[in-house]
């Protein structure tokens, strides 16, 4: 088994084997072992495929992203990504962003800092949910399909980068 199954396999026991945290009496779940079991999925599957367009020319995007809310309500998240940037010839460079992302039942935004080769970013982001789990179990989740537009500033050139995502998220 490599690494990152030896990793995800290890995460997936200790949460199932963890006693597992009270939830907030709106219902939002708030232990570990709850979020653990829920991103093994992120660490295999890219979560958002789409492109990014900078001065110099165009780049193919695979991402692992995921979003943890925080407070008593949903709707506040702090969001995080990896993006793999690809050209015809391999990957051309790699792309990380955190950031806050408020969300509601059909509209998000957010903004977030970047860093990739070279360049600190500042990343505004607006987001529309397309297919959305219409359900309210109380469980916290909220899965959908999703398309993201950002725009990319990096602070010390002035260069600015447009990103399109087509991604799904758990909640």
């Amino acid at each position: 088994m490599n690494r990152r199954g030896s990793l995800v396999v290890a995460a997936a026991l200790l949460a199932a084997s963890a006693p597992a945290r009270t939830a907030h009496a709106d219902g939002v779940p708030i232990g570990w072992p709850h979020y653990a079991l829920m991103y093994a999925p992120v660490a295999l599957f890219p979560s958002e495929v789409g492109v990014v367009v900078r001065p110099s020319g165009a780049n193919f995007v695979f991402g692992w992203s995921c979003q943890v809310p925080f407070g008593d309500q949903l709707q506040h998240r702090i969001a995080g990504n990896v993006d793999l940037l690809l050209r015809s010839s391999g990957v051309d460079s790699a792309y990380g962003r955190l950031g806050y992302r408020y969300t509601g039942r059909r509209l998000f935004a957010g903004a977030g800092a970047g860093i990739e080769p070279g360049a600190v970013t500042v990343s505004p982001e607006l987001g529309v949910k397309l297919a959305h789990h219409e359900r309210d179990y109380g469980d916290g989740l909220d899965t959908s399909v999703h398309v993201v537009a950002r725009a990319d500033l990096a602070a010390a050139t002035g260069g600015v980068s447009a990103t399109i995502l087509l991604g799904w998220n758990a909640f």
